[in-house]
Parts: C-alpha cells; structure tokens; sequence
C-alpha cells in the first residue's frame, strides 16, 4: 500500500501500527480530519495498481455503505469474498458458503432458514438454560485465586449455549474450540497464513463438516426431528431444493465459530471495563435490571467486531469521495461508535446513555442474526460474575493481567488473568512491595555465602544444556552471592548475574575477584518486576534457580517470561526451577492469594502445572523435571525450554 498522507495531513492509515487495547485516539484523529480515508496500492511490476482501500470512520458514512446494495461483501469480478489463498478446497468449500461472506439472493434465502432459531421467542426460550450454564463456569471459579477469565468463562460460555441451540453434546466444547480457531486463525484477521496453519484450517474444516453431516443425517426422517438448529436446517432443507448439502455443512460451521467468538470478546472486554470501575459494578450489582442497557453500552464504546470489509458493486459517492467500482471499503466501527455527532461525549462509558443507534453488529442486510442471542449470553454472564465472582465483589481491587489478540475482526483479550482472594476472605493482603527486597537484604548480611561454595544441581544440569546448545553467554536471574554464576564461569560461560540485593551482588563480585574468574562475571542490580535492562536478543542462555516462585503475582511471572523471551536469541535456552503445588508447605503458613504462602516474612508462590504449560506457550518445551532438594524436603520442577530457531526473538 501507499505510504503518502492521507487527508488531513495524516500518514496513511495502517491497522497494524495500532494499540490494540486502545484505538480510539488514532480513529479520533482520522474522523476528525475526515469520514473516509483512502489507502492506495503500490505500483505492481506491470505498471497497474489494484484496488483502492478506504478507511471508513464517521458514523453517517459507516451506516451507509452498510444500509446500501452499492456496496457489498464480494468485489466485482470476484468469484468469492472469503479472504482465502489459492487451493485448500475443504476450507473453501465451508467459508465461501458462510453467511457473511454473500450477497443477495443467496444471503437472503439463508439467512431467512437461520433467523427463525435465533428471533426474540426462542432466544427468551433460552434464558434460563443460558443463566444455568454461566453458573455451572462460575462456580468452578469461587476458590480460585488467579483465574484467566477468557479461557475459563469468557471463551467456552457461548460455546456451550451455540452447541446448545445447535443440538451437539456439552462434551464437544474442547473440540469444537480447537478447530473454531483454527479457521479463525487462518480466514480473519487474526491471518495464520502459513504452509502449517493452512493445512490445519483445512484438517479443522473437513472435520466439522464430517462432523454436521453425521448429525444432519441423523435427523432426517421421520419421528427423527429433535427440536433443535440443525433439525431445522433439515426440514429447510427438504422445502427448499436450493439449499444444498455444502450449505447446510457450511452454515452449521459458521454458526459455531461466528457465534461464539464475537460473544468471548464482548464478554471478556466488559469484564475489562468493570474490573476498572469499581462504583459501575457495585451499581450493576445493585439493580442487574440495568444490564440490558449496559451490555448496548459495552457494546457501543468498545465493540468486539471493530472492522469489517465491504466493496463498491459500481461507480458512487461516499462523503464527497468518488468511489470507483472495485475499491475495498474498510468499515471502522469502533470509530463509527465514539462518533460525536451521534454520541455525546463518546470516551465515556454511561451505561444510562440511549445506544439504539450502536453499530457494533453491523446494520443493514448483514446486521448479525445472533445478536439477540449475544445479547442474552451477556447479561447472563455478567449477572453471574457480579453476583458471585470474588474478584468483582465490593471492595476487591484484584491484579490484572490482559493480553490482546492481533484481530481487528474478532478482537478482545485473548488472555484476561485476574487475582483474586481466597474463599472466605475480603481482599488480598500483599507484602509492601520492597519487603522482599529488605527480607532478602537482611538475609545476605547476617548470612554471607549462606548457601555454600558448591553450584546447585539445577545449574550442574543447566550448564551442560547451555554447552551442547553452543551457548557462549549466561544470564543467571536471582542469582545471589553467585555460587551458580561462579560455576557457569568455570564452565567457560560469559556470565551476567543480575539479583536486586546489592549485598549480595557485592559478596559476589568479592567472590569472583578472589576465585579468579573475575573477568567473565559482570553483576547487574535488577527487580525482575519491572523489564529487564537488558537488549532483545542479547542472550544465548538463561538461568533462574527458585526466583520464579518468589514473591511475585502470576502477572509478574507472565511478564517476566516474556522478558527471558524478548533478551534471548532465536534457539536461545531458558532453564528455571520452582517449587510447585505438591510441596509441603502449599496451602500452609499466612495464604495471601495467587498460590502465594509466607513461612516466617518469607513468602513462595507455588505452581500449578498449568502455570508452567500457560509460561511455555509459544515456547519449546523441552522438559519439566520433577526433584526434591533441602529440608522437609522442598519440591520442585526443573523446567527446559527453548525459544524457536526461527523466531525473531
């Protein structure tokens, strides 16, 4: 695409230079200087351009090309607006028969067969069952400290109700989510369009389908009807000869994946918001009368579709532009939803405010046919959490931690951890943040190279993993009065040790002049707290014995994974120990939530083995190795895994 200004005096506008949990200032400064912005292509070797895209942002503009048969989902001369790559013809087959994805008439004798299921009557038929399965989620919540509220309610709670009202099995949910994503991953925005993630797209596709024929089939006949969406298609399918076997396949595949997804990232995006509000959640749960208003408003300020894609069908007009035939139109909904002109002080979130007017799911032909079903699917969640869910009690003011997916279609948190207390207590009681750095201060000081001459096992292991991976540099985290950082050394090893106790770091520097490796250990004081000063890529090893499970929140450990990550080469190796859930003094001492238990002011957070699988995402797992070490006897996991080789780090 071109790089040259857009109006205004603006850069050309780029989706992938966005923050994803916060848009909104670039959509304002865009609006502002214009409804419509255009993006024009690159010149391609044989001197002709493709279409024009142009960024939509004002809400008059947005709701017309929506409302009007100028514009459609397939650009002229295209045998499909599935955004699919050449082959992969399961996958093909299933996505260009996708609701979304057609114009008129095949849109509208589909979507007449589907809407029926998901009108006001049924959809209020539903409720109860709705509200009984967010309380069966919440209640594997209540004494959980730290929960990700997306992958453990946000994400399978619609999937359960859609596989409901679709008439599959409750145990189908893992499955079902599994290929939901990955035809995600590989047709949306959120674009996997690798050799691997294609085929996946294809393996999930030709599995469902397989899937939905089976039970289409079952239901076909008489005394065979079993009152549910795909005993509908059925008896649609035997009145209207048009629709055929692909089609009934596809709509059932779309209805699973488009019917959660969009739900997951409305529900995980207005947990977000009240986790923030503390008066707005105490107030909703007062009067949950006020929810219906507060989901439009959830869903008006901050939509989970924030971009959708139509294409001008001829020649025509939009805000002054002329519009060719052919350019793509990119339909910024977020925007169009903090319109001032329609909005009143559009930043802010009111959930009293009238939002009949939201285009969070789309107006027109395409306005969502399960938005009524979302709609109800969030009340009941939101009912749920506020009512039971400790971390959104009164008073509480739990830890946060939100990753976002690179969509700009489906988009929301894809991880949304929070920290709560125990059963039975009103809030956390956290240490003051420098108690631990004072605890282990103290320590040093009364107890000089209280832990010995002779390096850890882990690090006799660690060294030899870091040699036959031709490491050459060790960055050692916690690394104390140096005992480890000493033997890497030795070993050979360029060593960093990094701890925040300046006494001890000072003992290790002693240490070092007087051992003579002096020349190979450089110390640096870090609170591993924060992002480590140090270079991406910087590393070829990393070492940390029993610093994981020091006092430091789950976020804290998230992050700090990351930061190994981000300094380590691509092949670079990460190897940390921990004391885990079977230790014996899990569950004793003062419980100060997180998996976090104080002995005498000093307190461990003990892992669960999820914990340790969530830290190796996107990692090599290489190995999790269980041991015992010291008195009662601690137990422990030595954990190996290593960056990709061909990440970027």
């Amino acid at each position: 695409m071109s790089a040259g200004p857009a109006e205004g005096g603006l850069p050309a506008f780029d989706p992938a230079r966005l923050d994803l949990a916060d848009p909104y200032p670039v959509y304002r400064r865009y609006r502002e200087a214009g409804p419509v912005h255009a993006v024009r292509p690159a010149v391609v070797p044989c001197g002709t351009r493709g279409p024009t895209t142009r960024y939509v942002f004002g809400y008059a503009e947005v709701a017309r090309v929506l409302a009007r048969r100028e514009f459609g989902r397939t650009a002229p001369g295209a045998g499909s607006a599935a955004p699919l790559p050449p082959g992969y013809a399961v996958l093909r087959a299933v996505v260009e028969n996708w609701l979304v994805f057609l114009d008129p008439p095949r849109h509208t004798a589909l979507r007449s067969l589907v809407a029926p299921a998901l009108a006001a009557g049924p959809v209020a038929a539903l409720r109860p069952a709705i509200r009984r399965t967010a309380g069966r989620l919440v209640d594997r919540l209540m004494t959980r400290e730290s929960v990700d509220l997306v992958g453990e309610f946000a994400a399978p709670f619609p999937l359960l109700v859609i596989s409901g009202v679709l008439g599959v099995p409750e145990e189908r949910q893992g499955w079902f989510r599994e290929r939901a994503l990955a035809l995600q991953r590989a047709g949306g925005a959120r674009v996997d369009r690798t050799l691997a993630g294609m085929v996946e797209a294809d393996r999930a596709a030709a599995e469902l389908t397989a899937y939905f024929r089976r039970e289409l089939d079952a239901r076909r006949g008489p005394g065979r009807d079993r009152g549910d969406l795909l005993s509908a298609l059925v008896r649609a399918a035997d009145e209207e000869t048009s629709l055929s076997p692909e089609e009934q396949t596809a709509t059932c595949v779309h209805l699973l994946t488009a019917g959660h997804e969009t739900t997951t990232g409305l529900l995980g995006k207005a947990v977000l918001a009240l986790l923030g509000r503390p008066e707005l959640r105490g107030e909703l749960r007062a009067d949950p009368g006020m929810l219906p208003g507060a989901v439009d408003e959830f869903l008006r300020h901050d939509p989970p579709v924030q971009m959708v894609t139509r294409w001008a069908l001829r020649d025509t007009e939009l805000a002054g532009h002329a519009i060719p035939s052919g350019d793509r139109m990119v339909l910024v909904l977020g925007a169009a939803n903090r319109d001032p002109a329609y909005f009143p002080d559009p930043d802010r979130l009111d959930v009293r405010r009238d939002t009949v007017r939201h285009c969070a799911f789309g107006l027109g032909i395409h306005y969502c046919a399960g938005a009524g079903l979302a709609r109800a699917e969030a009340e009941a969640g939101l009912a749920e959490l506020l009512a039971r869910l400790p971390a959104l009690q009164p008073g509480v003011r739990p830890e946060v931690s939100v990753r976002y997916a690179p969509d700009w279609v489906f988009h929301g948190p894809e991880r949304l951890t929070v920290t709560m207390p125990q059963a039975g207590q009103a809030t956390l009681r956290p240490m003051a943040r420098d108690a631990p750095r004072a605890h282990w201060q103290r320590i040093y000081q009364e107890n000089p190279g209280m832990y010995g001459e002779e390096p850890s096992a882990p690090a006799r292991y660690a060294a030899d993993v870091f040699a036959a991976a031709g490491a050459r540099d060790v960055l050692e985290l916690g690394a104390g009065h140096g005992r480890d950082a000493l033997y890497f050394a030795r070993r050979g090893f360029t060593v960093r040790a990094a701890d925040f106790s300046t006494v001890a770091l000072g003992q290790l520097a002693a240490r070092a002049e007087a051992a003579g490796p002096a020349g190979r250990v450089t110390t640096a004081v870090v609170d591993v707290r924060e992002p480590l000063p140090f270079a991406t890529g910087s590393e070829d090893a990393v070492f940390a014995h029993m610093l994981m499970c020091m006092d430091l929140s789950t976020r804290h450990i998230e992050e700090l994974a990351g930061e190994v990550r981000r300094v380590l080469r691509p092949g670079g190796t990460f190897v940390y120990t921990v004391r885990h859930t079977g230790d014996a003094h899990y569950g004793t001492g003062v419980a100060r939530g997180d998996d976090i238990h104080e002995h005498g002011g000093f307190a461990v957070h003990f892992f669960p083995r999820e914990l340790v699988e969530r830290l190796a995402e996107g990692w090599e797992l290489r190995e999790v190795h269980a041991f015992e070490e010291g008195e009662l006897p601690r137990r422990l996991w030595r954990v190996t895994m290593s960056v990709p080789a061909a990440s970027a780090g």
